[in-house]
């Protein structure tokens, strides 16, 4: 009989059609950031349509933030226990038909409410994309899936500037156009996601690709125990730190950017090519730091991405800076800093955060933990969107977003620091724990052979 090391590893099951599902994913991403950006896009153009405050903006991001945490768990649970794929079909793009409600709303109440209806599903993606995503790619290639994935969803964003700001202006309703066109998009992307091809649990993962399938996988599935689990992981602790403080940063700044470029008088071509600018640095950012992430994982796999984490804080703190700084006047600075804080955004988003993650946690825990991320992190970001209004209403949308973005990027690139500490630790114990999974099963397999003989 073959010993549990003398195996050799297969290729990671269902990842045949591996680009299919990434294909799928990234367009359910490219529609739900235009989706969710949508409001603030046209928020200049729709609020006196409604009856609404400039300020108002706020209190229905807040709200609708809110509605998404409340369902986080939720979503969590249901990601680590069922299907992921027919999770993200159902909430994440049929569910997407609220947002064509909005086109109908008549006035802040009408809208508030099938905002919020509408936030609810947006909560899916993230704990079942992954969950999902830890399983068909590798610890040296997710970084490049999820840097694809999120570039593409950029795009959604780009498409929305470019696109939604013409339609409103041609006309004071137009804005509904808009909400409708992104709703029938969303629901087409449901369907779309009925290509992906889910993969077991573990599939992925050197220890387990080639002894796990779905039948043994179920033998380790999410109990609410094992929320006791994520918080005695040092590393996670520190990562639930970092994106307290980074997602306040990015929420209120997308939230109100558009706002507040508005406010610098601008001309229209600078207005717009600042907001390009913008995203074009995400978006090279995205998959720069994605590969380069996949690099330094093969290169230096303990302290190679925490480096690049850690780097990319100390930049993006006064990177931001500078761009709020800007009057307006000098356009060259502001395109500048609008690139370059776009850019090193990117080294602290999804596509270098995700893969520290799936390697320091057991993968039937995975979409719960994004969920519980994505619920504080939730939380605390609908509170500070709606103190972000009620500071602009008081002392203007400039003062505000100086407290509320480059701030928080700051403390957290000192509370990073002693994740070079215990990522090796505890990236160290789930490999363990996981090649002790491995001889369970391998002998649970040899186990069944040797009783059909």
């Amino acid at each position: 009989m073959a010993s549990v090391e003398s195996i050799q590893t297969n290729s990671v099951p269902g990842t045949q059609r591996r680009s299919h599902s990434i294909t799928s994913l990234s367009a359910a991403t490219l529609v739900d950031q235009g989706e969710e950006q949508a409001l603030p896009i046209l928020w200049s153009h729709m609020y006196a349509s409604i009856g609404a405050s400039i300020g108002s903006l706020g209190s229905i991001l807040g709200a609708s933030r809110f509605a998404m945490t409340v369902m986080y768990p939720v979503w969590g649970y249901l990601a680590d226990r069922f299907s992921r794929k027919m999770l993200l079909v159902w909430f994440t793009g049929i569910w997407g038909l609220w947002t064509l409600g909005i086109s109908f709303a008549e006035d802040l109440p009408q809208l508030l409410t099938l905002r919020l209806i509408s936030g609810l599903g947006l909560g899916a993606f993230a704990p079942a994309a992954f969950s999902l995503i830890g399983d068909l790619f590798d610890n040296e290639s997710r970084g490049r899936a999820i840097g694809i994935t999120r570039a593409v969803g950029l795009f959604g964003v780009l498409f929305a500037v470019g696109l939604f700001p013409f339609v409103a202006t041609r006309h004071p309703e137009n804005w509904r156009i808009c909400f409708a066109v992104m709703g029938i998009a969303s629901f087409l992307t449901g369907l779309l996601m009925l290509m992906i091809r889910e993969p077991a649990r573990g599939a992925s993962e050197p220890e387990l690709r080639d002894v796990v399938t779905d039948q043994n996988a179920s033998r380790y599935t999410f109990a609410w125990s094992d929320f006791w689990t994520l918080l005695k992981i040092r590393s996670w602790r520190l990562l639930l730190v970092n994106e307290l403080l980074t997602k306040v940063s990015i929420v209120v700044f997308t939230g109100w950017n558009f706002t507040w470029l508005n406010g610098l008088g601008l001309a229209t071509p600078v207005f717009y090519g600042t907001i390009l600018v913008v995203f074009v640095g995400m978006t090279v950012g995205s998959i720069l730091f994605g590969w380069l992430g996949d690099r330094t994982e093969r290169s230096f796999p303990n302290r190679g991405r925490i480096t690049m984490i850690q780097i990319g804080l100390v930049i993006g703190a006064p990177s931001v800076y500078c761009y709020l700084s800007s009057t307006g006047e000098n356009i060259a600075w502001l395109i500048t800093f609008a690139f370059l804080g776009g850019v090193s955004n990117c080294a602290f988003s999804e596509g270098t955060l995700w893969p520290v993650a799936h390697l320091i946690l057991p993968p039937e825990i995975r979409g719960s933990n994004r969920a519980f991320i994505s619920m504080v992190g939730g939380a605390v970001s609908a509170v500070m969107l709606v103190l972000s209004g009620v500071i602009a209403d008081r002392v203007g949308v400039s003062a505000s977003l100086f407290w509320f973005v480059p701030i928080p990027i700051l403390i957290s690139a000192i509370t990073w620091i002693p994740m070079f500490r215990t990522y090796p630790h505890d990236r160290s114990a789930l490999h363990n724990a996981l090649m002790q999974r491995r001889a369970d099963l391998f002998n649970l397999s040899s186990n069944h052979k040797e009783k059909n003989k």
